[in-house]
């Protein structure tokens, strides 16, 4: 019987899997083999089962398992220079089947900059969609991974390659190799391999569920109620608009940045620790907000809001130079994405320094109410430059293959992005400049602004073709099928949005004055919750599951989400853009679509959160 001890290989980072398959392949017939591994080797006994290995294990006092693997008599049969029964990889084979099959692949797609997507057994994906996805030539992709796989040579598994051991990191390994077959070592991983988009997309439902849908409800229903108060309104609106903007929608999408920004540019997350402190910043900067108002009475509040958007300035500037870092790094070319990402994080920044700067006059006059020149041209800025941008940076890099839409029109797309650019600076620019003068010819801009933004937003459809196709959705085996109607129906209201800014842009330019205020609220809740959180909804049950190599849960749930959300935002466009006729009737439908959106919202979250949990129970058990 042969004996092999790999305890001592795993503690120092290297990887036995070469080993291991040396052994195998050189056993005498009706030779068994004892592995001493430091915990249970589940994923092996997958890789030597297919090849007519049997296993026996015991756990000793230490923790560590001794497994005896036999082979069978037909193992034997043919002699010691048989070769293994080979399914060689192409384009329709998943992911996950590679790397369960041939472990050794992992190292094929970590040197394309693709490693660790999905999940201990990565993601459902044909190898073919994954790498059109990733940028990755698929003809070479199968070709490197059927090498790995299966290398010329005799023996039972061939000669494999040698195994790199893993970069030193600060003193730890880098786990992505480690264990490899075995498992994963809990013990050895470093920050890096830990996913954050858990930790921010959970965080990002519990400001949703808190100050963001569930304080909107409670403010649409104050008018029904009676509460007293237009200052106590007021404030609390904009704390509810900034947990939105920054917190539900803000903390989704930095997570999910952090996670795909980098397989995009085939590298790593350049600062892991740099994007933690990202998301304790923006954790504390919304929290001293909410205080800040609470305590505005007391003389502590004051003090809190200059905390609060100086927290929110770090953030967005850590946020922006680890996504610049990990650009930096990557040996990918710059695409018209990147263009998209990078003016939404500096629209982002521009937002967080305008935002320190207005809690500073606030603090100076002893405001609690951000006047409405000044908040409007900040939330419209954060709203259209820093998430749509954002979002709209990520179809383009996802959607033509999630969709079937073939290839985008980039020159329509890079002129949409230079209209939208162009009419925020417009919009925003001229916004703040009228707030400081408002006699200033300046302002004759902001409809000006809103134009281009409209153009630049249709011409993004156009450019995308996202209406062009027959309605298949790239639905892999598992994959939730409404994905699709998720984004298209988002896309639609996109479209609906920027058509009123345009209609009240042109009544202002034929002198009918600016848009009221429930005019240009109704444009912003057609995109804030028609386009950012249905696109959120959308992406979240397509690309989450495949980050943890699980299936959605709760799909019904998700079903009801499309219906009342939609039901919801509907309700909430029409009574703002109706309620000046019947102020009674509408404050009543507003109050109601706001129950819709919130029952929607906590819909989603039972979904998304218990797809997060099946994701780290799916981690514990390898």
């Amino acid at each position: 019987m042969a004996r092999l001890d790999v305890r001592e290989d795993l503690r120092q980072g290297r990887e036995p899997f070469t080993k291991i398959m040396e052994t195998v392949r050189n056993l005498a017939p009706e030779e068994a083999l004892e592995l001493i591994a430091p915990f249970e080797p589940r994923l092996l006994y997958l890789v030597l089962a297919e090849h007519g290995f049997s296993h026996e294990a015991t756990q000793d006092p230490d923790g560590s398992w001794r497994v005896l693997f036999r082979a069978g008599a037909a193992q034997h049969a043919a002699g010691a220079t048989m070769t293994m029964a080979h399914q060689p990889v192409t384009l329709n084979t998943s992911v996950r089947e590679v790397v369960m099959r041939y472990p050794q692949t992992v190292a094929v797609f970590e040197r394309h900059g693709i490693a660790g997507c999905g999940g201990p057994d990565g993601p459902l994906e044909p190898v073919g969609f994954f790498a059109a996805v990733h940028r990755v030539n698929p003809a070479v992709l199968v070709r490197e991974l059927n090498e790995a796989a299966l290398p010329q040579g005799r023996g039972m598994l061939g000669t494999l390659p040698q195994a790199q051991a893993p970069a030193a990191r600060n003193g730890t390994v880098a786990p992505q190799r480690m264990g490899g077959v075995l498992g994963t070592l809990p013990q050895v991983q470093t920050p890096e391999a830990k996913d954050l988009y858990p930790l921010f997309l959970r965080s990002s439902l519990v400001v949703a569920l808190s100050l963001g849908f569930t304080a909107g409800v409670l403010l649409l229903l104050a008018p029904l109620l009676a509460l007293p108060g237009a200052a106590w309104w007021a404030a609390h609106t904009q704390i509810h608009g900034q947990a939105q903007l920054l917190g539900w929608a803000g903390l989704f999408v930095m997570g999910v940045a952090y996670h795909v920004y980098p397989r995009f540019k085939r590298t790593s997350l350049a600062g892991h620790g740099l994007a933690l402190a990202s998301y304790g910043a923006l954790v504390v900067g919304l929290v001293a907000r909410v205080l800040g108002h609470v305590l505005a009475y007391t003389g502590a509040g004051d003090l809190l809001l200059p905390v609060s958007a100086l927290a929110i300035l770090v953030s967005a500037g850590l946020f922006a130079l680890v996504l610049f870092r990990t650009a930096r790094r990557s040996p990918a070319p710059w695409e018209l994405f990147d263009a998209f990402i990078g003016a939404a994080v500096a629209w982002l920044l521009v937002g967080a320094l305008a935002n320190g700067l207005i809690s500073l006059q606030l603090l100076a006059t002893g405001q609690e109410v951000v006047p409405q020149a000044l908040d409007e041209p900040l939330v419209h800025g954060l709203l259209v430059g820093y998430l749509v941008l954002f979002t709209l940076g990520v179809a383009l890099r996802t959607q033509p293959m999630f969709l079937h839409l073939g290839a985008p029109r980039i020159g329509v797309i890079r002129g949409a992005w230079w209209l939208l650019n162009g009419g925020l600076l417009l919009r925003v620019g001229a916004g703040w400049w009228g707030a400081a003068d408002p006699a200033s010819p300046a302002l004759a801009l902001v409809p000006v602004g809103t134009l281009l933004e409209a153009a630049g937003a249709g011409a993004f459809v156009a450019g995308l073709g996202l209406f062009r196709s027959g309605g298949r959705t790239g639905l892999m085996p598992g994959a939730y099928p409404g994905f699709g109607r998720f984004v298209r129906v988002a896309w639609g209201w996109l479209l609906v949005a920027v058509a009123l800014d345009a209609v009240f842009a042109l009544r202002a330019l034929l002198g009918g004055g600016a848009p009221a205020y429930f005019e240009a609220s109704a444009v912003r809740h057609a995109l804030a919750l028609g386009f950012v959180s249905l696109m959120i909804f959308g992406m979240a049950v397509r690309i989450v599951p495949t980050f943890g190599g699980v299936a959605l849960a709760a799909p019904k749930l998700v079903d009801w989400v499309f219906v009342v959300f939609n039901v919801g935002a509907v309700l909430r466009v029409v009574s703002l853009l109706l309620s000046p006729a019947w102020p009674e009737v509408f404050r009543a439908v507003a109050a109601l679509s706001g129950v819709l959106g919130l029952i929607g919202l906590v819909f989603f979250a039972i979904s998304l959160w218990r797809t997060l949990d099946a994701t780290a129970r799916a981690r514990h058990a390898h």
